[in-house]
């Protein structure tokens, strides 16, 4: 006879029959209480587990029966407990949950199931947590190591059709397990919508992981992209190493800067293009990856196949979808929005008033070239957020910012200025704008420039925009 017939004055219906046959059914140890701690339910799992009269325990308060039972304390409380640890007076330990029952809102009564009455149990998951435990942190390194994808197609702001083409274009290749390549002028945002594809393909939920290529060491660059096993150098790590393709395995490796890897990797990346393997330094054993390649560069490409850098087969295969991000200023729709996109961010990131822009200043900022694109953008607007003096920006506080924002790049009607004036111009442009991409290293912006240090020199001293540059600049 069930416990919960014996304790009812009319037959079970036929739900409350078969809710109480599985209770009963259960291998695992069960008891329930009503609200003032008697017991109503104790199957005979229980009952063989602390050696009690099953029948006999039905209507008695469980601190008779379990003294250091948790029922009660789990009823006041409202609130269950998930896995938790039961030592019974005899020593032996058990695994399980209680949970309060609840009616209309309020608590009827108390549950506990035991999972485990041995301690030879309770040992086996001691191992498996600690084996897990071990698991975890070995992933939580691998994640910490390697940044996941962090943006997606909506937070790159545009108006400009240009823009909305480019993530149209961006959106179209991201489900095709193809290589991408990704090209534009630095600032524009390649590595941003390097995320933004990752996060809309397939592959979302695999890493991400960014690598730039101009800042590995060209020794360093073969064990860094494949790993290597224990002892395969001198100074390697005494367990081996993964490499950036096995960390990047099911997701997407970004590859920046992809001019600047050394001619003699090339061929090692084309294999993993090509065939999805790889070999390990110190190993003959070939390693599968399934990783999607997405590339980018600011370089002209075609002109590093002419000279011999890099390889026209690789660049075919990493172009098998090519991306052209386009520069600030052919997309001036832009402009302004990003601008005050800009200066909402940083008035609630660094708890600054929230800066405006004057009609004089927005004219100002369109007539601009920007030859560092939106980072650039980013800069001035974070420059005038912190340096304004009101809540208004005005021409007057361009002239507070420090070089990153160059006059010289203005446009002017060309009707109105003599052909001197407009090649002096065109010379001041050129120039800052090859100080731009030297940052500020003016002995390789002579050479780039074809001229000698010294000449560079007396045209900076000659063009009046140039001398309020900070002096560390000039030097």
């Amino acid at each position: 006879m069930s416990t919960f017939q014996k304790n009812a004055n009319s037959p079970l219906s036929i739900p409350q029959m078969l809710s109480s046959l599985a209770l009963e059914s259960l291998p695992n140890p069960i008891n329930i209480v009503d609200r003032n701690g008697i017991i109503v339910f104790f199957n005979q799992a229980y009952a063989d587990l602390i050696k009690v009269d099953r029948e006999a325990t039905i209507g008695q308060h469980i601190f008779d029966v379990v003294p250091n039972s948790q029922l009660i304390q789990v009823m006041k409380s409202k609130q269950s407990e998930p896995i938790n640890r039961h030592a019974y007076p005899d020593g032996r330990v058990c695994i399980g949950i209680r949970s309060p029952i609840f009616h209309n809102g309020d608590v009827i009564g108390c549950i506990g199931l035991m999972f485990f009455n041995s301690n030879n149990a309770l040992q086996e998951l001691a191992k498996m947590q600690a084996t897990l435990e071990k698991q975890l942190s070995k992933y939580k390194e691998t994640i910490e190591a390697n940044a996941l994808s962090q943006y997606s197609f909506d937070e790159i702001l545009s108006d400009s059709p240009e823009m909305k083409a480019c993530k149209n274009r961006a959106k179209q290749i991201s489900n095709i397990n193809l290589p991408i390549l990704i090209h534009g002028e630095n600032g524009t945002g390649k590595e941003l919508f390097a995320h933004a594809i990752h996060s809309f393909s397939n592959r979302k939920l695999g890493p991400f992981v960014a690598v730039n290529c101009s800042a590995i060491a060209p020794n360093l660059f073969e064990s860094e992209f494949f790993g290597y096993t224990k002892g395969a150098f001198s100074g390697a790590s005494t367990t081996g190493k993964k490499g950036l393709f096995e960390l990047a395995n099911t997701g997407t490796i970004f590859l920046d800067e992809i001019g600047d890897m050394p001619l003699d990797l090339q061929p090692k990346l084309l294999r993993v293009l090509q065939s999805n393997q790889f070999y390990k330094v110190g190993s003959g054993k070939l390693q599968h990856c399934d990783v999607r390649i997405i590339a980018a560069s600011n370089r002209d490409m075609n002109r590093l196949i002419e000279k011999g850098f890099f390889r026209e087969d690789l660049y075919y295969r990493l172009s098998s979808a090519l991306l052209i991000v386009p520069p600030l200023r052919k997309r001036q729709q832009d402009i302004l929005p990003l601008a005050n996109h800009f200066l909402h961010q940083f008035s609630k990131e660094y708890s600054l008033p929230l800066r405006k822009l004057t009609a004089e200043a927005e004219q100002l900022l369109l007539k601009y070239d920007w030859p560092g694109n939106v980072r650039e953008l980013r800069n001035v607007m974070l420059q005038l957020s912190v340096f304004c003096l009101t809540n208004f920006i005005t021409l007057k506080d361009f002239s507070s910012l420090i070089m990153n924002f160059n006059v010289s790049q203005i446009k002017e009607p060309e009707n109105h200025q003599s052909l001197k004036k407009y090649m002096a111009i065109k010379e001041h442009e050129y120039i800052s704008q090859m100080l731009h991409e030297c940052q500020g290293n003016k002995t390789l912006a002579a050479q780039k420039l074809g001229i000698e240090r010294s000449l560079l020199y007396k045209k900076l001293k000659k063009n009046t925009e140039f001398k309020s540059a900070p002096k560390d600049f000039l030097t």
